[in-house]
């Protein structure tokens, strides 16, 4: 609570002392999904759910900046209750809460910034340019850290320093360390009961990205190298009993453009991978994950920016696990999704999604489920 103390009395004392009183900026949406599990799974049958987000971003005193981000997801569970999927078919799918999203202080220096409250890691890790327009979680963040330690990401995030410095154009790097448990909704419904605790461990992650260029400056590609370290203790998967002091990931983000439109100045078709790799599989469930796709916009209208996109994610599950009969080798989702602007802040989405080896488990036969999703931005 300490921090959280900190971080308000900064707001304050600089909003009250800026010398340039700029508006605040209101970050408002509106995610709503039309789920339909056709076949497999836990069960077949229709449903929704939906998300609101709501932010409040404001520069104060010289280069620093306060933000506050609030989030209300109401509906449907698909993938508890329909699909039992473990890389989760929809991202926005959470359960009824309202609740504290984001609340952080960041000042900006010349090369670099220092973000410090209850931040998403996903806010500034695991970012990949052309996997953002898919709807299931594993093309957000790679199963293989958000599977296998606890990450604060949404909906449950922590309190946290991130620190990113930039040494030019194309080479940066980003540093960060969280509280070690961002617990859950279920105990802490409004995120806004924080305790720093050394049997929780810490979270530390760096990232290098590495940005290329075109000879004309046209945005080219981007790759990066990331590690994940958490200092807790880890149940074995073959001996709960026992545990493992430590748990590390290593991780790759590619994006790339393949065909620009110089005329539009804008990218035609461009594709991105993920790749997350845990050493230990004695204490993850998913020791490596992969992901990969290809985005191609102007499909049908040259003057929308309309984007066809497909995608697959494989998740393999720890050798250990394949002993007991229940268990199968991996999950992979292959999914296709259209992406239409039907006015300047509303995009419809039509999504489809084939789960193989759904939930990596013998009892559920593979499932196809379809969303239809409309965003509503201001």
């Amino acid at each position: 609570m300490k921090i959280f103390y900190t971080i308000v009395v900064l707001a304050i004392h600089t909003y009250v002392y800026t010398q340039e009183n700029a508006p605040a900026v209101v970050d408002a949406s509106y995610i709503g999904d039309v789920f339909t599990n056709f076949n497999g799974g836990i069960k077949t049958g229709s449903a929704y759910l939906g998300k609101m987000h709501f932010g409040v971003n404001k520069n104060v005193w010289h280069n620093s900046e306060f933000s506050i981000h609030v989030e209300n997801t109401h509906g449907a569970n698909p993938s508890r209750d329909y699909i039992g999927d473990i890389q989760v078919a929809s991202n926005i799918n959470n359960g009824n809460y309202t609740y504290l999203y984001e609340l952080w202080y960041k000042y900006s220096f010349k090369n670099m910034f220092v973000k410090l409250g209850v931040i998403d890691l996903n806010s500034d890790y695991f970012i990949t340019k052309y996997g953002g327009v898919f709807l299931n979680s594993s093309f957000g963040i790679q199963p293989s850290a958000s599977m296998n330690m606890p990450v604060p990401i949404f909906p449950m995030n922590a309190l946290g320093i991130n620190l990113q410095y930039n040494f030019n154009d194309n080479v940066l790097v980003r540093v960060g360390v969280w509280d070690g448990n961002p617990g859950s909704l279920n105990r802490n419904p409004y995120n806004v009961q924080w305790k720093l605790s050394s049997n929780e461990g810490i979270l530390s992650v760096a990232e290098l990205e590495l940005n290329h260029h075109k000879i004309d400056n046209d945005y080219h590609g981007t790759i990066k190298f990331g590690v994940l370290y958490h200092t807790a203790s880890f149940s074995r998967i073959d001996d709960l009993s026992n545990s493992q002091i430590g748990n590390v990931q290593f991780h790759i983000v590619v994006d790339q453009a393949i065909i620009t439109d110089k005329v539009n100045n804008k990218v035609k078709l461009g594709a991105f991978s993920q790749i997350g790799y845990l050493p230990n599989n004695t204490i993850n469930v998913i020791p490596f994950s992969i992901t990969g796709g290809i985005n191609y916009s102007g499909v049908f209208f040259k003057k929308v920016d309309d984007v066809l996109s497909f995608a697959v994610s494989y998740a393999k599950i720890s050798s250990i696990l394949l002993t007991d009969n229940k268990y199968k080798p991996n999950e992979t989702t292959f999914e296709l999704v259209y992406s239409y602007p039907v006015l300047k802040n509303i995009t419809i989405k039509p999504d489809l999604q084939y789960i193989y080896n759904t939930g990596a488990k013998t009892g559920l036969d593979n499932c196809f489920v379809g969303f239809i999703r409309v965003i509503v931005v201001n």
